[in-house]
């Protein structure tokens, strides 16, 4: 709407004392703006979207192009400012425009610096496709030995701009053992998830990543968990261990099986400490094999390794010897082979000949190039395999030993990173060997963050460096505090109902605190809630309630604390209807009910002038109907208490119930007890009385006239239901 800053006014001024002239002037009014579109409206744009915006202005002393006209938004300030056309159109077109709501202004401002404005209001907002994630490790149906590590990686992506991967939340989860990790993505959308733990089965692995929005992306993958793989079993059957063989052609037999593999599948390998590998032929499907073979003339400790497809080996091992027949010395050297010629073919090599380093076992001792060689060289013990050796061990060989070095110049032979080329690393160990241990310049230096509330989590903004934690401090991994002055306030503490962020997770108590209260759904708000429909809360929730128990939440009047009244409804959601209205239990509330005694319409017998008929006996009662199953009964006798004579005139019986109570169908009933017939009825719809009648003729006896005994039955009809008020039954016999 066109909003003028200035007012148009007549002025009157009072004639001049020489001059009765009036001169009238005219104020400069303000200029007019309009905006034509968009309209307050329009359908939400989305961000980046190109906008055009027309409008329109005028003056009434000034030409439109003698105008000023501005665009501004409340968000993003001034947006466009121009000179209007000849016509006083005004236009421009924009996509910068921010998300949110924007109140888009027209200014037109005059020559004479009057303003008026026209506004109207617009929504940014932008779309959401939602995050994408793809599980890269491991396969769909690996499988995994029970209690190995299993790491499961995944890639994550956001296809918006304003979430990059490491704003993500993620969370992998296995149908069996519930949630495993919820680490984010790194930068580059990177997930990882380490899991030593799962249970035997079949897993269904998902990750699910959503962004700020709350839009999800998922991936799955089923591994399974299998019983660790027992390693094979292995005996070697023939020779036995200590036997000598007296040939160089050895038999050997052995048995082979497996918890998993096919003894056929396994891999065999047969060893000596002498002649090395010297046979690998696969066992039979029972497990058997069996093989000759030659070896060298002397001591064997002879290994059988057997490895199964998951790579678990056994072995069992033999100490054999085997033997020549030769007592000949072949080289001259004056012994044999049974005499310790270890080369019967070199004159030079028999016990008794001075070692030295060539590789030949010169004296047959067993050993070539031994310590004592005469021409042996000095070597360092190298400990810990880092190229330098201990000065105050060493030893004397033809050769390198195996764990020495020529070099005698490291400071601490137990540790490989400690040598005169080794980095300085935070280990309490003098790396270099330059005499200090662990200095500044470490290569892993680490950094550490204030912990001032002593609760295991450190301020990040708080930092120091050392090799070695400093009191007060925590590692890079544990600075996450979100209030380092509060020692309940860290990640991971269980969240309470009070008021802070206990486990800094940015939100103060969540539904998930330990003691949120449950809520019970509130429709009527009578205080009591419907127990199927609730929620957990630090606070009551709009609508809910702190108790339950409501039978109906539609009626404010019927909830547990309301008191039971006579209407046909469980007012006090006890389930029962109507408890303590009218006169509760009756006696006549159950057969036989109320006994009315007999009722013999007061004749009697006068010797030879026969029966004398008297007045009707009347009896008059009230009862109520007080429960929809309720059934009242009374009980009589209609005795003509007579001697000698008969009444030939019968009996009659008259019922009638009033004051049934209003709205409500009262059913009255007579019945004769000694026949089990119903004589008669009446049931008169919205009546509030019944009646009946019936007559009927005695039986006679030796002392008296019997017409037999009845019962009356009042109950409501199903349809029409009840009433708390007492009604009023009146039996007549004459």
């Amino acid at each position: 709407m066109a909003r003028p800053h200035s007012l148009i006014f007549l002025t009157i001024l009072p004639a001049l004392a020489c001059n009765d002239d009036v001169m009238i002037s005219n104020i400069n009014s303000p200029p007019v703006a309009e905006i034509l579109s968009p309209g307050d409206d329009a359908a939400p744009f989305q961000l980046g979207d190109t906008i055009a915006f027309d409008g329109l202005v005028e003056d009434k002393q000034d030409a439109p192009r003698a105008l000023i006209a501005t665009w501004l938004s409340n968000i993003d300030g001034a947006l466009y400012e121009d000179v209007p056309s000849s016509t006083g159109w005004v236009e421009f077109a924009t996509n910068t425009l921010s998300e949110g709501s924007h109140v888009i202004t027209l200014q037109a401002m005059d020559s004479a610096g009057e303003f008026a404005e026209d506004y109207v209001t617009i929504q940014i907002t932008r779309s959401n496709d939602g995050p994408t994630v793809q599980i890269e490790h491991p396969a769909n149906g690996d499988i995994f030995e029970q209690g190995a590590r299993v790491t499961f990686t995944a890639n994550a992506a956001d296809p918006d701009e304003e979430d990059t991967p490491d704003s993500l939340s993620a969370v992998w989860q296995s149908d069996l053992d519930g949630m495993l990790c919820n680490d984010p993505p790194d930068t580059s959308g990177a997930l990882r998830c380490d899991a030593a733990a799962l249970s035997l089965g079949m897993h269904i692995i998902s990750v699910a990543v959503n962004d700020d929005l709350g839009v999800e992306g998922s991936d799955q993958v089923v591994v399974i968990i299998e019983e660790p793989d027992e390693p094979p079993l292995v005996a070697i059957r023939t020779p036995t261990s200590g036997e000598s063989l007296l040939n160089t052609v050895a038999y050997f037999q052995a048995e082979v099986s497996d918890d998993r593999d096919r003894a056929d599948e396994l891999s065999l390998e047969w060893s000596s400490d002498v002649d090395g590998v010297f046979n690998w032929d696969p066992a039979s499907s029972s497990g058997f094999v069996e093989f000759t073979t030659w070896l060298s003339v002397g001591d064997h400790e002879i290994t059988l390794t057997v490895t199964d497809s998951k790579g678990q080996t056994a072995q069992d091992l033999i100490q054999i010897t085997t033997l020549d027949g030769g007592d000949w010395d072949t080289d001259g050297d004056g012994y044999t082979p049974n005499q310790n010629d270890c080369d019967d073919g070199d004159a030079a090599v028999h016990p008794g000949v001075p070692e030295v380093c060539d590789g030949i076992d010169n004296d047959c001792d067993g050993t070539a190039d031994n310590d004592d060689a005469t021409d042996a060289l000095t070597w360092y013990q190298d400990r810990d395999g880092d190229g330098y050796g201990d000065g105050a061990t060493s030893a004397t060989a033809c050769t390198q030993p195996t764990g020495y070095v020529s070099d005698s110049s490291d400071c601490d032979d137990s540790s490989a990173t400690s040598s005169p080329a080794g980095t300085e690393v935070c280990n309490g160990v003098d790396d270099d060997c330059d005499g200090v241990v662990d200095e500044d310049d470490a290569a892993d230096v680490l950094t550490w963050y204030r912990d001032a509330d002593s609760d295991g989590y450190g301020n990040p903004t708080v930092s120091t460096v050392a090799c070695s934690q400093p009191s007060g401090f925590v590692g890079t991994a544990s600075a996450t505090d979100c209030d380092d002055s509060d020692a309940s306030a860290y990640p991971g503490a269980t969240e309470y109902c009070d008021g802070v962020d206990n486990d800094c997770d940015g939100t103060v108590d969540p539904s998930s605190s330990v003691d949120a209260s449950t809520w019970y759904r509130d429709s009527d708000a009578d205080r009591y809630g419907v127990d199927g429909v609730t929620t957990v809360d630090c606070s009551t929730p709009s609508g809910y309630a702190a108790s339950g128990g409501d039978c109906d939440d539609r009626d404010s009047s019927i909830n547990p604390g309301a008191t039971e009244s006579c209407n046909d409804v469980d007012d006090d959601c006890d389930g029962d209807i109507n408890e303590g209205m009218g006169d509760g239990y009756e006696p006549n509330d159950s057969y036989p009910g109320t006994d009315l005694g007999s009722m013999d319409g007061d004749g009697y017998c006068i010797y030879y002038y026969g029966y004398i008929s008297g007045s009707a006996d009347v009896q008059s009662i009230s009862g109520t109907i007080h429960e929809p199953n309720d059934v009242d009964y009374y009980l009589f006798e209609t005795t003509d208490d007579v001697i000698d004579c008969l009444d030939e005139t019968g009996y009659g019986i008259q019922v009638t119930l009033n004051s049934i109570p209003s709205g409500h169908d009262y059913v009255l009933e007579l019945w004769h007890v000694d026949t089990g017939a119903l004589v008669a009825s009446s049931d008169n719809a919205g009546s509030a009385s019944e009646s009946l009648s019936y007559t009927g003729t005695y039986s006679f006896t030796s002392d008296s006239d019997d017409g037999g005994e009845y019962a009356v039955v009042v109950y409501a009809n199903p349809s029409s239901g009840y009433g708390c008020s007492s009604y009023n039954l009146s039996v007549t016999v004459w």
